[in-house]
């Protein structure tokens, strides 16, 4: 029975090839899609015990967590580290920059603490030594230190022999007790450590409950489930709300899963992709399947002669689902092997700081090969009902007798007709929504961010060291810096902040306005807050909308003073100036700010952009350790992290600068999971496209030549070619009219699944429908032309001499 299922392919090359290929490129696509979803939902992490590793959020109970709210103040992960019985163990992170002095030099490195078992949660190994443990945090007197691989390199020129070795940092001595690997990726924490510090309890700045820049991991312990955690962090919140109402009334603690952290929104884009190749597997089946049915008319009179010689119903289904089992299995072997050639190159969609970039790239598991069989195996069992819906409803006397002229195809021919109208419903549907999203795409890259996105480069500097102790000495240094900077031809503008970029929400803090009666923890009012230089405007380029910017003149030991932008105050003093007006803002003291000033909007980054409510604070007034410098260029010029070490040696030789990135390649990578699944939509669009244009080829390609008889008998009593062809493309558009119809009506409900994606958009596009429209009513009737043209030139004599 295989060898005579394989012998029928056989007789028919082009047809099997064509379903091979069919189904080959829409399981390359579903095994991708299956491929991404093992990868980042069901695979172990890498991280130790992954499955029992949670983060620990921080976040306003108004607005509610986000993995945006993943940072917590000190005092409050203290807290939850001393009891929180829930975790068998925790571990906190927190950037610091360090004067390091090594036998090569000196120099301000970007480095981290972390608690003794940060590397063990993460069950991490050491290139040489070992990483930071609970019985290595300290020893002697002397504190724990891991080097980056590429500071070791350039510090230490590689040599393991460094591990052992007493190094420097500020006025302290460490000991090296080990060298990361070139290729770690740690998760969420960031990029770029030149090294790990051990931190411990005693470090812990317990009454520090305002400023969020700590990440805390949790392993939980034998029998708890995340759901304990949660209750213990719940309960946890209203302790430190009633305990600490000034700085927790409206700080919530919870906690997700590792998983959660690092998937994160991304699991919507995954979810659209599955449906979107959901909808390519159906295109490619429904064109498959015409496809043999088109073959199981052709096949009615073997049917028939195979029946009246005693075959049985059961006999003829055997053979049939061999046939469809060996054209799947092709389909699956050849999807297969594309999955696994394309798959290792969608990592090329995530930014390397993006946080499924610092997991391994996704690859074709046994388990998607698995599914790759069990699809094979239920489209064999769909294509098997194909021809034997045809033999079982045989009139064998007619087909014996007439089996020529193909009798009692009608109803086949119907629902052949019908399967190309789904074809290209889901086509145009998928084209449709493509296409918004690429409009969507491109509104974010073009919207005026209200900076000039292109023309700035940024980096954060710190100061260590005596020194820089008093806020008078670390003012004098920025600013000198910002001078120095100045100086440069290509540079346009300088101005420095303590923060770069902030998301709406997360970054935000409290305020109370004056008359409100409540303290800044009871207060729902939130924005961000900068403490700004005077530079800052020259260097976003904000426009002055009323009142003042900040001066040289606002001092530490002057009144306060707040310039405000275009949204807040649109917010919160509509029709009204709010100049003059009064607030208090969370992470200062409880004194009065006067706001002197309203500024133009800044833009959120991210594919949803929005205008940032913001308060921007004289800088001098914040007392900063480490400032985000921008720098607007002008010309074509680059500007490079050298260039700006250069400035800043020129006033301190031994500083230097991190987290140096320009502010375009910030806004791109921010975009990255709308780009990431545009791209796959919009290539399972064209896939989708093309398998349907073929199915309408084949399927009136056959009608025309089921049909030559016809077309032979209506030439030969008079009419003329172009009747004919018209004949053959007025049975097209009723196949594909409906289609049409019916994919736009799909594209108006897939579009509201995929709202919360779009931005500029509306999800009854008219530009997006019309241009989907008509490009595949044009792409239709193109393939629709050619066996129009066969039917107009059949020759009468020809066609009836076959009859």
């Amino acid at each position: 029975m295989l060898r005579q299922s394989l012998h029928a392919l056989l007789r028919r090359p082009l047809l099997s090839a064509g379903i091979v290929a069919t189904l080959g490129l829409a399981l390359a696509a579903t095994l991708l899609v299956l491929g991404l979803l093992d990868r980042y939902l069901l695979r172990p992490l890498p991280y130790g015990d992954a499955d029992r590793l949670v983060a620990v959020l921080e976040y306003p109970l108004s607005a509610g967590p986000s993995a945006n709210t993943i940072r917590l103040a000190f005092g409050n992960a203290a807290d939850v580290h001393d009891r929180v019985g829930a975790f068998a163990r925790t571990a906190i992170v927190r950037n610091e920059s360090f004067t390091v002095h090594t036998p090569g030099g000196s120099e301000v490195a970007f480095l981290q603490r972390v608690t003794p078992e940060f590397f063990p949660l993460f069950g991490l190994r050491a290139l040489h030594g070992e990483f930071i443990h609970p019985g290595n945090a300290e020893l002697g007197g002397e504190r724990a230190i891991v080097l980056a691989y590429d500071f070791w390199t350039r510090r230490y020129g590689g040599d393991p022999r460094a591990v052992g070795q007493s190094i420097r940092l500020d006025d302290h001595s460490y000991r090296i007790v080990g060298v990361a690997p070139a290729n770690l990726t740690l998760p969420l924490v960031g990029e770029g450590q030149q090294g790990w510090v051990a931190m411990l309890p005693s470090d812990f700045v317990r009454g520090d409950r305002v400023v969020r820049r700590h990440f805390m991991f949790g392993e939980l312990a034998p029998g708890r489930t995340l759901g304990s955690a949660q209750g213990e962090l719940a309960a946890l919140t209203r302790t430190l709300a009633r305990d600490f109402p000034a700085t927790n009334a409206d700080r919530g603690l919870t906690a997700i899963t590792l998983r959660e952290a690092l998937v994160g929104s991304f699991r919507q884009q995954l979810v659209l992709l599955q449906a979107a190749v959901g909808l390519v597997l159906v295109v490619a089946c429904v064109n498959a399947g015409s496809l043999l049915l088109a073959q199981a008319i052709r096949r009615r009179r073997e049917f028939a002669v195979r029946l009246a010689l005693g075959a049985g119903t059961r006999d003829l289904a055997r053979q049939f689902f061999l046939e469809s089992l060996l054209l799947s299995l092709g389909g699956a072997l050849l999807g297969l092997l594309l999955a696994a050639w394309i798959a290792p190159l969608t990592r090329a969609l995530l930014p390397a700081n993006s946080t499924l970039g610092q997991l391994p790239p996704p690859t074709l598991s046994p388990l998607v090969a698995v599914g790759a069989l069990v699809l094979a195996a239920g489209i064999a069992v769909l294509f098997t009902l194909v021809p034997l819906w045809q033999a079982r409803r045989l009139n064998l006397e007619a087909t014996l007798r007439d089996g020529a002229r193909q009798a009692g195809s009608v109803g086949a021919g119907r629902a052949m007709r019908g399967l190309v109208t789904l074809q290209v419903a889901v086509a145009l549907a998928l084209s449709i929504t493509a296409i918004q999203l690429v409009r969507s795409f491109q509104a974010v890259q073009q919207v005026d961010r209200g900076l000039p996105v292109e023309q700035i480069v940024g980096a954060r500097i710190g100061t260590r060291g005596a020194k820089y102790q008093s806020r008078e000495a670390r003012a004098q240094f920025f600013d000198a810096v910002a001078a120095q900077l100045e100086q440069l031809p290509h540079v346009a503008a300088v101005g420095f902040q303590d923060w770069g970029y902030v998301t709406p929400g997360a970054g935000y803090f409290n305020f109370v306005q004056e008359g409100d009666g409540l303290t800044t923890s009871e207060s729902p009012k939130r924005a961000a807050r900068y403490f700004s230089s005077v530079g800052m405007r020259d260097a976003w380029q904000l426009r002055l909308l009323s009142g003042r910017w900040l001066t040289p003149d606002d001092r530490a030991n002057t009144t306060r003073v707040a310039v405000i932008s275009e949204s807040l105050a649109a917010k919160h003093w509509p029709g009204r100036d709010p100049i003059g007006q009064r607030v208090r803002l969370e992470n200062t003291d409880e004194g009065w700010w006067t706001i002197v000033g309203v500024v133009s909007n800044v833009l959120s980054h991210g594919a949803q952009p929005q205008p940032i409510d913001a308060f921007y604070l004289p800088y001098v007034q914040g007392g900063l350790f480490d400032v985000a410098f921008s720098v607007r260029l002008r010309g074509t010029q680059p500007f490079t992290k050298d260039e700006l070490d250069r400035a800043i040696n020129a006033v301190d030789p031994i500083n230097s600068s991190y987290l140096f990135l320009p502010a375009a390649k910030f806004y791109a990578d921010s975009a990255w999971q709308t780009r990431f699944g545009l791209t796959l939509v919009v290539s399972f669009a064209t896939l989708a496209v093309v398998l349907c244009l073929t199915g309408v080829y084949a399927v009136l390609a056959f009608a025309v030549a089921n049909r030559t008889a016809e077309f032979g008998v209506r030439l030969a009593l008079g009419a003329t070619p172009g009747a004919v062809a018209r004949l053959v493309l007025a049975d097209a558009l009723r196949m594909t009219l409906p289609g049409l119809l019916l994919g736009a009506l799909l594209a108006v409900q897939a579009a509201r699944l995929v709202a919360h994606l779009l931005y500029g958009v509306s999800t009854v596009d008219p530009l997006s429908h019309g241009a989907a429209l008509l490009a595949l009513a044009a792409a239709c009737t193109a393939a629709c032309l050619v066996p129009a043209r066969r039917a107009a030139k059949v020759d009468p004599l020809v066609a009836l001499r076959a009859e």
